[in-house]
């Protein structure tokens, strides 16, 4: 846990870092809302097309984070995935 004037910002940090209510920094989702299994992506586009893959028997659920990062979590042939559109090339990002 990080302390800065005796308040809390983020925990977990050699992991994946979350804020105090457990959500992921930057895509802002805590479990179930994001799979074990995860396909990054750039182009919002892309994670869409990925998106009309899952299975039908549940409607996807959809974030889009205040850092820009949109996440689809679904399933495919029964197994739980998310798909991550981060708005930019894998060379930029830092996650």
């Amino acid at each position: 846990i990080i302390s800065l004037t005796n308040t809390r910002y983020y925990t977990d940090t050699n992991r994946i870092p979350k804020d105090l209510n457990g959500r992921v920094t930057h895509l802002g989702l805590k479990p179930p809302e994001l799979a074990p299994r995860i396909i990054t992506v750039g182009s919002l586009s892309r994670a869409e097309r990925i998106r009309a893959l899952f299975d039908a028997n549940a409607p996807p659920f959809t974030f889009s984070s205040a850092r820009g990062f949109t996440t689809f979590t679904g399933t495919f042939n029964g197994v739980g995935v998310s798909v991550v559109a981060t708005g930019m090339g894998a060379p930029m990002m830092d996650f």
